[in-house]
């Protein structure tokens, strides 16, 4: 397979998969804690001067976490799967190809001449990866698919023998 094949763009939406699920991970945990900080009373001034204090209960901020939460999970779930298939690619690449790799890619630095052979190694074998992984996944659909149909007319013909 080429890289021309699979797209360096490609290749480059997982790693923005990746990079995303952290920035968002980082984003949900200070969100909850926000949550948790509401529980503790605040105190401030209003406009007249009078002093006032804020504060959740308990029972909203539990309420306001499952929102949180809930939404999270809906938000993480297309980039979960680019991201877990990419870490499994990288693990499968040799420590020094994992390096100039994640040193390309995630770091964003240079590399010197000998480390150009390497990320080409690596990037092939990352591409590689991902692509068996892209059909193997549309094989599995394929078969769930065809397992449904067969399922729908087995049900079909047991309505048809109770009708007839």
């Amino acid at each position: 397979m080429k890289l021309e094949d699979f797209g360096l763009k490609e290749l480059q939406n997982y790693v923005d998969a990746e990079t995303k699920l952290d920035s968002l991970e980082e984003q949900h945990q200070e969100e909850r804690d926000v949550v948790y900080n509401s529980c503790y009373p605040s105190y401030g001034v209003d406009a007249a001067g009078d002093l006032t204090t804020a504060r959740s209960s308990v029972e909203d901020a539990v309420i306001m976490l499952d929102e949180l939460d809930e939404s999270y999970k809906s938000l993480i779930r297309k980039y979960k799967e680019r991201s877990d298939v990419l870490r499994r690619a990288i693990s499968h690449l040799a420590d020094d190809e994992r390096f100039v790799f994640e040193r390309k890619f995630f770091e964003k630095k240079s590399l010197n001449g000998d480390g150009h052979i390497l990320l080409d190694k690596a990037v092939f074998k990352v591409c590689t990866f991902i692509q068996e992984q892209r059909n193997q996944k549309k094989k599995q659909e394929q078969i769930n698919q065809q397992a449904d149909l067969r399922q729908q007319v087995r049900n079909w013909k047991l309505s048809q023998k109770g009708a007839g």
